[in-house]
């Protein structure tokens, strides 16, 4: 059994089944299930598919971002057999009614179950997704720079207003440490690191 998606909690850890293992893009979530299941945890952009090769479940929590659930999914669907069963839960208002349309023709969902604004969707794969990560990567100009991004990362399709306003303020000589946390596309720490004359700019 594979729990993928925006996990919140530790109920991978808890649940009994012959195997259990976990896929997170968020580090917090894999230090937090890391303690309790090893291994079994992986932390990663994209899914290994030997990480996967024995799961014939899988139970996905469905992220804020649909553009985010799009790409996770595709992943996911492309390593996992057809026959394999898929449970999506979320919330609503995250827009997890729209799981039945964004995995069509791969997974035929049915909602089984709903309550506190939550949705329980449970299908089997029906075919294989073709996922190819170069497929997914987009980007925006930036001054002299180049500004690559992926699905369900802040600022994707182009530099947003608050963070275009805070670039305006900042002097253009800086000194010393910078660090961006949330960065989201690193757009912030990638125009000061080339601001500052003595240091060193991160993004986290």
């Amino acid at each position: 059994m594979l729990f993928a998606g925006d996990l919140q909690d530790t109920l991978p850890a808890q649940f009994e089944a012959v195997d259990v293992r976990v896929h997170t893009q968020q580090y917090h979530h894999w230090q937090l299930l890391n303690r309790a299941m090893g291994d079994n945890v992986q932390f990663g952009l994209t899914v290994d598919a030997a990480f996967v090769a024995e799961c014939d479940t899988l139970v996905y929590y469905w992220p804020k971002s649909k553009q985010e659930a799009q790409f996770q999914l595709c992943n996911l669907l492309a390593l996992l057999p057809v026959g394999a069963e898929v449970f999506v839960v979320g919330e609503n208002r995250s827009g997890v009614r729209s799981a039945e349309q964004t995995v069509e023709g791969h997974v035929t969902l049915a909602k089984i179950d709903s309550a506190r604004r939550c949705g329980l969707y449970h299908g089997r794969i029906d075919a294989q997704t073709t996922f190819d990560l170069n497929d997914w990567w987009d980007s925006y100009p930036l001054h002299d720079l180049e500004v690559k991004t992926l699905p369900g990362v802040f600022s994707r399709d182009g530099l947003d207003v608050g963070s275009s306003l805070l670039l305006s303020t900042l002097d253009k000589h800086m000194k010393g440490k910078v660090l961006d946390v949330g960065c989201g596309a690193g757009v912030m720490a990638s125009v000061d690191g080339q601001n500052v004359t003595k240091g060193e700019a991160d993004a986290e």
